[in-house]
Order: C-alpha cells, then structure tokens, then sequence
C-alpha cells in the first residue's frame, strides 16, 4: 500500500528508484546508486531525492526488517537521522552521487535545512515546505 507521498510524487512526475541490472555486453552497476530520473530526462532535486530516500526507508522498515538509519518525525515536519554511520555506508550511496556524510548535512545547510538538536542526542533537521505528507511543496526549495 503506497502512502499518500508517494502517490503525490508520481502524479507529479517522479519515478521510483530502479535498480540497473547485469547486461552480457556491459558491466553491472549492482546496486551503488539507483536511476532517480524524471520524466523529461533531467535529474530530480536534492530534496526530491531526499523526499524518496526517507519514505523507502519508512515503507520497507516493516516488510524487510531493517532498521531505518533516517525516519520523517512523526508530525511530518522533518526528519532525524537516527544512524549516521549506516546513512552513510547504506542510504547515501543508493540514492545519491556522493556517500560522504558530511557533504549531505553540507547540503541539507544549503538547500536551507536548519538543524535541531533533540535532548536524546538525535539531529533533527527541518525545512519550510518539506513535508512529508505534501511532496509537491519541496519542488519550491531553491539553493
């Protein structure tokens, strides 16, 4: 069952993560990075891709029995990072270019993300219009 952010991310044009296979004549890929295009050709947003990062996880924590290193908080709002060390080596290489830890919170600074510090240690980050359960907001976020 696809929740109402993910329904609101493919009315708008985005396609799900596809994962690029072994081919005879060419090398596979496996499973570094995943093929976050649109519908015209042209690469999603940072935060569109972030968007889609976090529900994945959100929406395979049950079925796959793993446990997210990125959760949205539970108003929607934001989003904690709950596990940076496996946000780098297993989130950040599927879904983006660079898996440096660092060089994403520099991003999240520059699309205007602002960092919130929760009393358990966690780092919370929000942004004005990134929503979870509004996805066609984030389209609005500029560097």
């Amino acid at each position: 069952m696809e929740s109402e952010a993910v329904k609101a991310l493919l009315q708008i044009g985005f396609t799900r993560p596809q994962i690029k296979t072994t081919d005879s004549n060419h090398s596979s890929y496996g499973e570094q990075r995943d093929n976050l295009k649109d519908k015209s050709c042209h690469s999603i947003s940072f935060p569109m891709k972030l968007m889609n990062m976090i529900n994945w996880y959100e929406n395979n924590e049950e079925e796959n029995s793993i446990k997210p290193p990125i959760r949205w908080l539970s108003d929607g709002h934001g989003f904690v990072i709950k596990d940076p060390a496996a946000l780098k080596h297993h989130a950040l290489p599927r879904f983006f270019k660079t898996a440096k830890y660092e060089s994403f919170v520099r991003k999240l600074y520059r699309w205007g993300f602002k960092r919130l510090n929760a009393e358990n240690g966690d780092n919370i980050y929000r942004a004005q219009n990134f929503h979870r359960d509004w996805p066609n907001l984030c389209l609005s976020l500029r560097v």
